[in-house]
């Protein structure tokens, strides 16, 4: 038992040897990396680079789907049918956009991106160590007749005015829509939710899986039926004509109007605020307007005038 016992111990201490040695070993490699191993993570890091411009006409009512980015996403509208593609694409590394493509993938009335088809050459001490990291940003100028789909995002995902329905879902970040059309479909969100609903069609909206507050405001009136569930906070309805049926701890029903599409909310840690066109949700503040230089120049004079003329 004892020769059993020292050879385990002998055994171990190679082990631990052996493993301290190979990251040393790495550390060394590796020059100005963070202490203690860390990787920087900020974009200063991420040295190479790679942009992506593509133009496509879109008929009327097309579908644009953008999907699989770590970064952001802007998309602004006009009623232009011209489809403009910018993607900015950082890595350590230029082999890193070799490895992991965006792809761009259009028909008809199809246009979907993309951010990053991996390819199998990356091993797996790549992925953990996070060489194989690529950082998108990607910015779209779309008609407003068309219909837009996002799924895994790590990052905001901010839209203009859509007049068409929108699906976004796996998004670790905020999303916040101008104006959507028809219908909209939110699930598994990691962030605040803010959208502009108009003309609420037959197929409603159905938001689920969200971690965060959701702030839902239609642009115009509205009828229709609201239930919640699995509910961890509030639903603050502050609009007009609304008849709460149910209120208990996690569920909540209610008519707004005369009642017509569903307006379905489950498993959601968060607040729900229903609000009209122009309200803002209670304890949120207007956002102040923009001010020119001039202006703010002109203030503090008018200020210290007020106050040398109360001495």
């Amino acid at each position: 038992m004892k020769k059993i016992s020292v050879m385990m111990l002998v055994a171990l201490f190679a082990a631990t040897t052996i493993t301290t040695g190979c990251f040393s070993k790495r550390q060394v490699v590796k020059a100005n990396t963070p202490p203690e191993g860390e990787k920087q993570d900020d974009d200063s890091a991420f040295t190479a680079r790679e942009e992506i411009t593509k133009t496509y006409q879109l008929p009327a009512n097309a579908m644009v789907g953008v999907y699989s980015i770590n970064g952001a996403i802007d998309v602004t509208t006009s009623d232009s049918d011209q489809a403009e593609i910018h993607i900015l694409r950082l890595a350590r590394t230029k082999d890193t956009f070799e490895k992991q493509k965006a792809v761009i993938k259009f028909n008809d009335n199809e246009l979907k991106i993309y951010g990053n088809q991996r390819d199998r050459e990356f091993g797996i001490w790549d992925h953990v160590t996070g060489d194989d990291e690529v950082r998108t940003r990607v910015t779209l100028k779309l008609p407003r007749k068309i219909e837009f789909h996002t799924w895994r995002v790590n990052g905001q995902v901010k839209l203009g005015e859509i007049e068409g329905s929108v699906e976004a879902g796996n998004i670790n970040g905020k999303l916040l829509i101008a104006k959507a059309v028809g219908s909209v479909n939110f699930n598994n969100i990691n962030g605040k939710v803010e959208a502009g609903i108009a003309n609420l069609n037959k197929d409603g909206i159905e938001i689920h899986q969200i971690n965060g507050n959701i702030d839902l405001k239609f642009l115009d009136d509205v009828n229709a039926n609201v239930e919640a569930h699995g509910l961890n906070g509030r639903v603050n309805a502050e609009i007009p004509n609304v008849k709460v049926e149910k209120q208990e701890r996690q569920y909540y029903r209610a008519t707004i109007g005369s009642g017509g599409p569903e307006i379905s909310v489950g498993r959601m840690n968060g607040n729900l605020t229903l609000l009209s066109a122009g309200q803002t949700a209670k304890g949120e503040k207007q956002a102040e307007p923009e001010t020119s230089p001039d202006t703010n120049k002109k203030r503090v004079v008018d200020k210290i005038a007020k106050e040398l003329h109360a001495k």
